[in-house]
């Protein structure tokens, strides 16, 4: 099996979860081989190769010289139809690039794609690839018989028994410091709710994707940086945050987008979350027994409201939801059987 992914390093903030899914899936398969755009370090595995095709924003030409480059060598590394298939893992630009050459020579071809943005080249795999493979109806803007949801991939060491406590003025926010995250609009609200909550304190870990993102991320801070109930942290490895999240007493978040793989894994710890995203509320519910969130102050007076006994039942029941439905087990395992058990 041929994987394609962003990076193979598990210091990355944002992509190393990619290595997680290659370990996964590396169970499942005889032989994987990753070709990558970025190689940093990871734990060797017996049965995966990894190939670094050294992609750099804006050198398109030299991009995609290397990464055919690469992908014709290892594709015919292998000896004839032994290739079981390809997970293209959120590169939708790699997979446009080949898709035509796999679906001509019928070599089962997937893209992973859990964003609620529509691209040309999401469109152009949608056409010609096997299918697409996300992980809610709401996070892929296509609709039709090629897309499958199969899950989130939600690492068993994000999961905890909940301590619960009358404490619920400790919030967190961790992911990217990028202005679709409604950062500015969390430190409002907790602003407004220490009008009636005095304790309450924020704390944001995560630092911005791109230097687009930098001058927002370094004016939000200057902002507010004289109040000593906000405290602003850059990214950390994703390994410490099941034990940096122990903590805390709630995840607050506030992107209305596709559904934040950092709302599933904050579920899988036993935090409760306090979020406007609708897609975790159709999959959750919300703490005000409304069908989507009004507002994030609304969503917290409600929870601060709840008995230790009846927030300790809830967060049980959502932590069993994420388990069953999207944990990375259960995601590799769908990959597994949709690559092998579907045709060409």
């Amino acid at each position: 099996m041929i994987v394609l992914n962003y990076s193979m390093d598990v210091n990355d903030p944002i992509f190393s979860h990619q290595v997680e899914a290659v370990r996964e899936l590396a169970g499942k398969f005889h032989r994987v081989d990753v070709i990558t755009g970025n190689v940093g370090f990871y734990p060797q595995i017996k049965n995966v190769r990894v190939f670094n095709t050294k992609w750099v924003s804006g050198k398109n030409f030299q991009n995609i010289g290397r990464f055919y480059l690469t992908f014709f060598k290892t594709f015919l590394s292998y000896p004839i139809g032994s290739t079981v298939g390809i997970f293209s893992h959120m590169t939708e630009v790699q997979s446009s690039l080949i898709a035509p050459f796999t679906r001509l020579i019928k070599l089962k071809h997937y893209l992973w794609y859990a964003h609620a943005s529509k691209s040309k080249y999401l469109t152009w795999c949608h056409f010609w690839t096997n299918g697409i493979l996300t992980s809610t109806t709401g996070s892929c803007p296509l609709k039709g018989p090629k897309i499958e949801v199969i899950g989130q991939a939600i690492d068993s060491r994000f999961f905890s028994v909940p301590n619960v406590s009358n404490a619920r003025e400790k919030l967190v926010h961790f992911g990217r410091f990028d202005p679709s995250k409604n950062i500015r609009l969390i430190v409002d609200v907790v602003i407004m709710l220490q009008l009636n909550f005095p304790k309450i304190s924020f704390t944001q870990i995560g630092s911005a994707s791109n230097p687009r993102y930098a001058k927002f991320q370094e004016e939000l801070i200057s902002d507010y940086a004289e109040d000593p109930s906000l405290t602003f942290l850059d990214s950390m490895p994703r390994n410490q945050i099941p034990e940096t999240l122990r903590n805390f007493d709630v995840f607050i978040h506030a992107f209305k987008g596709s559904l934040d793989k950092t709302l599933l894994e904050s579920t899988a710890s036993g935090i409760p979350v306090v979020t406007l995203n609708e897609e975790y509320a159709s999959l959750f519910g919300t703490w005000s027994h409304s069908p989507v969130a009004s507002d994030l102050v609304s969503e917290y007076q409600a929870l601060a409201n709840l008995t230790n006994e009846s927030l300790r039942r809830e967060i049980l029941r959502r932590q069993e939801i994420v388990q069953l439905s999207h944990s990375l087990q259960h995601w590799s395992s769908r990959i597994y059987d949709v690559i092998i058990s579907t045709t060409s």
